[in-house]
């Protein structure tokens, strides 16, 4: 019984469903209707409002336009900086690695030359750290040739007092 009166309801709202559609395609087109005669009835005032509107709006795309055409020159003249900088410095990495300074001059973009610029950098800093590392240890050992030789100065000296007396 629960089925059938479960399927009898759904026939039920799909039967309402389409009485709706139609009901608002027809309301839809009425409304069509009306707006047409209106624009064709519509008086002076309405199309100069029109008018007025339609003037504002161009007038705030040229603006908006101009703007833009601002920001993109600001824009440009931002990157042709950044180009001449990362240029400026891919000469100055060339005088130390000409290698390193190759590759960021081979590249063609502003942001191509920055990653190549960071990946530089990182292996740079890098070595660094290796080189800082290896300077500890050469440190560490040169304390530790002066320790031993100022003992074995120490033990000769005292031989050579042991001897006298």
């Amino acid at each position: 019984k629960l089925k059938k009166e479960n399927y009898e309801m759904r026939n039920e709202r799909n039967e309402l469903r389409k009485e709706r559609d139609t009901l608002q395609t027809q309301l839809n087109n009425a409304k069509d209707k009306v707006k047409k005669l209106e624009s064709m009835v519509g008086d002076d005032e309405d199309l100069l409002k029109q008018l007025y509107q339609a003037r504002k709006d161009a007038k705030d795309q040229r603006r908006a336009k101009r703007d833009l055409q601002q920001e993109a020159l600001k824009l440009k003249g931002i990157s042709n900086a950044l180009s001449r900088k990362l240029m400026a410095l891919a000469k100055r990495v060339t005088k130390f690695d000409p290698e390193m300074g190759k590759r960021i001059m081979e590249k063609t973009s502003a942001n191509d030359m920055i990653d190549e610029l960071a990946t530089q950098l990182t292996d740079v800093i890098e070595r660094y750290e290796k080189a800082e590392d290896e300077i500890k240890k050469l440190k560490k050992a040169l304390k530790d040739q002066q320790k031993k030789y100022e003992v074995d100065i120490q033990n000769q000296k005292d031989k050579l007092k042991e001897r006298k007396q």
